[in-house]
């Protein structure tokens, strides 16, 4: 099996279809959670994206590129990418 990264990307909520169109056009399984953040001690509706791919240079720019894309959607000063590796990833 194939070494599986899971990818999240943290950013407010704004925009939501936009960004599920732009994550969909490179991704088919993905989630979102809506949480509260703060930023600079302010609070602000945000979203955690959660995607598992395959551990790949390529799936790592594509993912800050759409990080990128939406930083720009949402005129926002910068969104939080991190990075997970996974030991095992199961369907059952």
């Amino acid at each position: 099996m194939k070494k599986q990264t899971e990818y999240k990307i943290i950013t407010e909520d704004l925009n939501r279809d936009k960004i599920i169109s732009i994550i969909s056009y490179h991704f088919k399984s993905y989630s979102i959670q809506v949480q509260l953040g703060y930023w600079l001690n302010c609070p602000e509706n945000s979203i955690v994206i959660s995607i598992i791919a395959e551990t790949s240079k390529k799936n790592r720019l594509t993912i800050r590129a759409i990080a990128g894309q939406i930083r720009n959607i949402n005129k926002q000063e910068c969104v939080l990418v991190t990075e997970h590796k996974l030991d095992g990833v199961t369907f059952i």
